[in-house]
């Protein structure tokens, strides 16, 4: 599995539509780091919505275990992997057969994210992520591309 989490490293567009109607247009990118099994991901963006539009900036960072992807926060202050959001398990393919799907499921208090990781091909990644809660109830679909 260390050929979806080596596939992912690089620069890609990003294109992000949340089910509110507001869109996001931008960049993403998995750096390695001193870890070798650890990418420093950032993205970068404008969200546009119906009547305003502003910058937008995340980081996170993945990690990579035996046929599995941790997605963790990123600390800024330690410049390290911070709490774990999601575990991406993966069948152990001596073949690999595109598109590669995992699921995962963090929950955050009363707020629930369902995480829906597709790689597409070694070019296109889909994450698919709902969000529901007392106050929570909207989608979001975040397309890579690589450039």
């Amino acid at each position: 599995m260390v050929h979806v989490f080596e596939t992912i490293q690089g620069v890609w567009a990003l294109q992000r539509t949340f089910s509110t109607g507001a869109i996001m247009q931008g960049n993403a990118k998995f750096s390695k780091t001193d870890e070798e099994s650890l990418y420093y991901y950032q993205e970068e963006g404008i969200v546009y919505s119906v009547d305003k539009s502003y910058r937008a900036y995340r980081e996170y960072a993945y990690s990579y275990d035996t046929n599995k992807i941790m997605i963790h926060l990123w600390n800024k202050k330690d410049q390290q992997k911070g709490d774990l959001l999601h575990t991406l398990e993966f069948p152990n393919y001596t073949h690999i057969c595109w598109p590669i799907n995992s699921y995962s499921v963090y929950n955050c208090k009363q707020d629930r994210y369902k995480l829906h990781f597709v790689l597409v091909t070694p070019k296109k990644l889909q994450l698919d992520y709902q969000v529901q809660g007392p106050y929570k109830n909207y989608t979001i679909q975040t397309l890579l591309y690589k450039r």
